[in-house]
């Protein structure tokens, strides 16, 4: 079994982050405004990697990641952490079978409790009275699911067909990723299929 572990600490004096400043309205809408600024920061993070052969034709991966980073200017957690996560893949390959290659995987974010808090009150004209603007906390955790296979096919004297098929977020789970500036107006993407057809001659 391979294990793998990397930690990492770092500090940056003049760290350039983007926040939330306000809210500006178009004939498209209501969108928040985002100004650059800079501040001292220090980050720490921490990677683990297993990777375990289970027989011949099986193996396993697992991953854990973990960062997180602190406003040292104005003692508050930096924006924009990505949030700790873990995943899981298992390996099938049978190089005897057209090369048959089957992986199923498994992602899990959890959710991000270290945010700083950039809410504000804005002024709506429609209802003429200040609105509470949430742009700062963070979507529920959630996990994603995948299906990757592939096979070769000797249809050709001189060369091959290989065929592949992947699913992804397989049972279509609704979510919006953290570090996704969009997930303030809709889900990320949902169940995606693809078919792939690679020859070689």
């Amino acid at each position: 079994m391979g294990l793998q572990l990397v930690l990492i600490t770092i500090k940056i004096n003049g760290f350039i982050q983007l926040i939330p400043v306000g809210i500006t309205t178009t004939i498209r809408g209501a969108f928040p405004v985002w100004e650059y600024n800079q501040i001292d920061a220090q980050i720490f993070g921490v990677d683990i990697d297993v990777n375990k052969k289970i027989s011949k034709n099986l193996s396993y991966i697992a991953s854990l990641s973990l960062l997180q980073g602190d406003n040292l200017t104005d003692d508050i957690p930096l924006i924009h952490m990505p949030a700790t996560n873990f995943s899981n893949r298992l390996f099938y390959v049978n190089e005897n079978l057209n090369q048959l290659k089957i992986s199923l995987s498994h992602k899990t974010i959890l959710q991000q409790n270290r945010f700083p808090d950039y809410n504000f009150f804005t002024y709506n004209a429609t209802i003429q009275e200040d609105v509470f603007v949430d742009i700062s906390s963070t979507p529920p955790t959630y996990s994603l699911f995948g299906l990757n296979t592939s096979a070769v096919f000797k249809v050709f004297k001189k060369g091959s067909l290989k065929l592949e098929f992947n699913i992804e977020n397989m049972f279509n789970k609704s979510y919006r990723e953290h570090l996704n500036r969009l997930r303030y107006f809709s889900n990320d993407l949902g169940r995606n299929y693809n078919l792939k057809l690679k020859i070689n001659y």
